[in-house]
C-alpha cells in the first residue's frame, strides 16, 4: 500500500485550484461553490501550508470574492 503524504495532497489541490482559476472557473456561478469548498479545505490545512502558498491562496480568495479575472 502506498503512503499518501499530506504535503502531496496539498500540492495536488493547489494545482487543481491554479488550473480552475486559470480557466476563470471562479467567475462561473455554477463552479463557485466548488472553488469555495476547495479554499475552505485549504483553510483547514493552513498550518501545513508553506507561507508562500498561503499568500497565494489569500490572493485566490480575494479574486473570488471580488470576481476579478485571474491572470
Amino acid at each position: 500500500m502506498t503512503e499518501v503524504k499530506l504535503k502531496d495532497v496539498i500540492f495536488d489541490k493547489l494545482n487543481e485550484l491554479e488550473a480552475a482559476f486559470l480557466r476563470q472557473d471562479h467567475l462561473d456561478p455554477a463552479k463557485v461553490d466548488t472553488i469555495k469548498d476547495q479554499l475552505a479545505w485549504m483553510g483547514q490545512m493552513w498550518i501545513a501550508i508553506p507561507e508562500s502558498d498561503r499568500k497565494w491562496i489569500q490572493s485566490l480568495t480575494i479574486a473570488l470574492e471580488e470576481q476579478w479575472e485571474w491572470k
